[in-house]
């Protein structure tokens, strides 16, 4: 094989190893010792951020609709709550929820940071190089809706924009890690 089709080869293969893969986060979790339950009934509740200038538009959306799905395979019925920014009594549609569904869980999730850098030098004859950088952290807990306590804790950190499914994906495989799914 020689010419263009060796070559179509070496960027397939440049492809598959570089720019294809997701970016994997790095989690911190922690579980309450004494906590034996599983996720069962699960109410997600998340704030409505503006995140299109960083991790793209409707990345909360997409991430709970993500997680509904990935719960809703594995026969754990959810139910999602997006808390908006201009309400005064943000706990209204929450306790509207709980009336309703019933969860035997909260699981809360959100961007709690996001870091941009750009930048730009001069490489030899004034040729000029660009840098930009944008790291990501999200948190994520789940709430005993009987007892109010905090049974599990995570922050994911991603060193580039994360795609809301890959998030889902990985999250949900902390869970089993963790023994609550």
């Amino acid at each position: 094989m020689s010419g263009p089709g060796i070559f179509k080869l070496y960027l397939a293969a440049a492809l598959a190893v570089t720019g294809c893969a997701a970016p994997k986060g790095r989690f911190q979790s922690l579980k309450e010792p004494g906590y034996a339950g599983k996720l069962e009934r699960v109410l997600l509740v998340y704030r409505n951020v503006n995140t299109e200038s960083t991790l793209g538009r409707q990345f909360s959306d997409r991430l709970a609709k993500r997680m509904a799905l990935l719960l809703e395979q594995k026969s754990v019925p959810s139910e999602s709550v997006r808390l908006e920014r201009e309400v005064l009594d943000r706990t209204a549609p929450i306790k509207a929820a709980a009336i309703r569904f019933r969860p035997k869980q909260l699981l809360y999730f959100g961007v709690t940071r996001a870091d941009s850098v750009a930048g730009m030098r001069r490489v030899g004859a004034d040729l000029p190089q660009f840098r930009s950088e944008l790291s990501v952290t999200l948190e994520f807990s789940v709430v005993d809706a009987q007892s109010g306590r905090t049974v599990w804790r995570t922050e994911a950190y991603f060193y580039s924009p994360p795609e809301p499914e890959a998030v889902a994906d990985q999250l949900f495989d902390e869970f089993r890690a963790s023994q609550i799914f």
